[in-house]
Protein backbone atom coordinates (compact mmCIF):
# COMPACT_ATOMS: atom_id res chain seq x y z
CA UNK A 1 0.00 0.00 0.00
CA UNK A 2 2.95 2.26 0.60
CA UNK A 3 3.61 2.89 -3.32
CA UNK A 4 -0.06 4.40 -3.12
CA UNK A 5 0.71 6.88 -0.36
CA UNK A 6 1.93 10.09 -1.31
CA UNK A 7 3.87 12.07 1.44
CA UNK A 8 5.04 15.71 0.62
CA UNK A 9 9.10 14.63 1.79
CA UNK A 10 9.10 11.72 -0.83
CA UNK A 11 7.15 13.62 -4.01
CA UNK A 12 8.55 16.26 -6.27
CA UNK A 13 6.15 17.24 -9.46
CA UNK A 14 7.74 17.68 -12.87
CA UNK A 15 5.86 20.19 -15.27
CA UNK A 16 6.43 18.85 -19.03
CA UNK A 17 6.70 21.12 -21.56
CA UNK A 18 3.44 23.21 -21.15
CA UNK A 19 4.74 26.11 -23.70
CA UNK A 20 3.94 29.35 -25.47
CA UNK A 21 3.62 27.54 -28.67
CA UNK A 22 2.40 24.91 -27.72
CA UNK A 23 -0.52 25.81 -26.08
CA UNK A 24 -2.24 27.64 -28.31
CA UNK A 25 -2.83 24.33 -30.78
CA UNK A 26 -4.38 22.69 -27.86
CA UNK A 27 -7.69 21.59 -27.33
CA UNK A 28 -8.42 22.42 -23.95
CA UNK A 29 -5.07 24.61 -23.18
CA UNK A 30 -6.63 27.40 -20.83
CA UNK A 31 -8.12 24.33 -18.78
CA UNK A 32 -4.33 22.71 -18.80
CA UNK A 33 -3.03 26.26 -17.67
CA UNK A 34 -5.68 26.23 -15.10
CA UNK A 35 -5.10 22.83 -13.85
CA UNK A 36 -1.56 23.01 -14.13
CA UNK A 37 -1.24 26.76 -11.47
CA UNK A 38 -3.79 24.66 -8.81
CA UNK A 39 -0.96 21.98 -8.70
CA UNK A 40 1.79 23.92 -8.88
CA UNK A 41 0.68 25.76 -6.00
CA UNK A 42 -0.34 22.84 -3.92
CA UNK A 43 2.83 21.28 -4.46
CA UNK A 44 4.28 25.02 -3.72
CA UNK A 45 1.65 24.66 -0.34
CA UNK A 46 3.40 21.29 0.70
CA UNK A 47 7.64 21.89 0.20
CA UNK A 48 7.06 19.55 -2.93
CA UNK A 49 10.13 20.55 -4.99
CA UNK A 50 9.06 21.31 -8.97
CA UNK A 51 11.30 19.81 -12.03
CA UNK A 52 10.35 22.26 -15.33
CA UNK A 53 11.04 21.23 -18.80
CA UNK A 54 10.89 22.84 -21.82
CA UNK A 55 11.11 21.33 -25.34
CA UNK A 56 13.74 23.20 -27.63
CA UNK A 57 12.57 26.70 -25.85
CA UNK A 58 14.21 28.26 -29.40
CA UNK A 59 11.21 26.87 -31.42
CA UNK A 60 8.72 26.22 -29.16
CA UNK A 61 9.12 29.33 -26.87
CA UNK A 62 9.39 29.03 -23.12
CA UNK A 63 7.02 28.07 -20.33
CA UNK A 64 3.97 29.87 -20.71
CA UNK A 65 3.79 32.96 -18.56
CA UNK A 66 0.61 32.42 -16.88
CA UNK A 67 2.89 29.19 -15.32
CA UNK A 68 6.03 31.04 -14.92
CA UNK A 69 5.08 33.27 -12.59
CA UNK A 70 4.33 30.41 -10.22
CA UNK A 71 7.35 28.91 -10.91
CA UNK A 72 9.37 31.08 -9.28
CA UNK A 73 11.79 28.57 -7.43
CA UNK A 74 11.52 25.70 -9.68
CA UNK A 75 14.78 24.16 -11.90
CA UNK A 76 13.98 24.68 -15.50
CA UNK A 77 15.95 22.15 -17.65
CA UNK A 78 15.88 22.75 -21.92
CA UNK A 79 15.18 19.37 -23.82
CA UNK A 80 15.48 18.21 -27.48
CA UNK A 81 14.99 15.01 -27.02
CA UNK A 82 11.18 13.96 -26.73
CA UNK A 83 11.30 12.50 -23.43
CA UNK A 84 11.58 14.53 -20.30
CA UNK A 85 13.34 11.81 -18.27
CA UNK A 86 16.79 13.66 -19.74
CA UNK A 87 20.44 12.77 -17.65
CA UNK A 88 20.06 16.10 -15.94
CA UNK A 89 16.39 15.57 -14.96
CA UNK A 90 17.71 11.88 -13.60
CA UNK A 91 20.67 13.83 -11.65
CA UNK A 92 18.26 16.45 -10.09
CA UNK A 93 15.88 13.66 -8.87
CA UNK A 94 18.68 11.67 -7.31
CA UNK A 95 19.47 15.09 -5.96
CA UNK A 96 16.71 15.71 -4.49
CA UNK A 97 16.42 11.61 -3.19
CA UNK A 98 12.70 11.78 -3.84
CA UNK A 99 11.29 8.60 -4.51
CA UNK A 100 8.07 9.40 -6.17
CA UNK A 101 7.55 11.77 -9.15
CA UNK A 102 4.13 13.60 -10.18
CA UNK A 103 3.33 14.59 -13.60
CA UNK A 104 1.89 17.23 -15.13
CA UNK A 105 2.07 17.20 -18.77
CA UNK A 106 0.42 18.92 -21.81
CA UNK A 107 -2.48 16.36 -23.10
CA UNK A 108 -1.72 15.03 -26.59
CA UNK A 109 -5.20 16.75 -27.81
CA UNK A 110 -5.35 18.97 -30.43
CA UNK A 111 -7.77 21.71 -32.09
Amino acid sequence: MDRFTLNSEDAVLMVVDIQERLVPVMKYGKQVIENSNIIITIAKDFGIPIIVTEQYPKGLGPTVPELRSNLERSVTYEKISFTAFTDEVAAELEKLGRKKVIVEKRPILYA
